[in-house]
């Protein structure tokens, strides 16, 4: 399980990164399964896009919350990152906070 710091979310012509989850050490060699994740975000946010990456793979997230197999096969010791982005020419001056974050990675060794 990992947790990504709160990020404040603002427009930008290019997407925003979080802080990477720091995986623990003996995850070694093991090999992820699922990823689960769950986060708040201060006020409905429609436009805005949110994707769950680990290095340049990615998943887009339709939801605040849910899982994915996107990642099965890939090494659990890799940290992962939120990327945020408002689509072009919308939301101006709008700010949102990702807070909460927490990713569950079930792995095997």
């Amino acid at each position: 399980m990992g947790t990504i710091p709160r990020q404040t979310v603002v427009v930008s012509e290019r997407p925003l990164e979080s802080e990477p989850t720091q995986p623990l050490a003996s995850m070694g060699d093991a090999e992820i399964m699922r990823v689960r994740w769950a986060f708040r975000i201060s006020a409905p946010a429609p436009g805005l896009r949110i994707w769950l990456c680990q290095a340049q793979l990615c998943q887009s997230l339709a939801r605040n919350h849910g899982e994915t197999q996107r990642f099965s096969g890939r090494s659990a010791a890799g940290p992962f990152r939120l990327r945020f982005q408002w689509p072009p020419g919308e939301h101006r001056g709008d700010r949102r906070v990702i807070s909460d974050v927490q990713l569950i990675v079930d792995y095997r060794q």
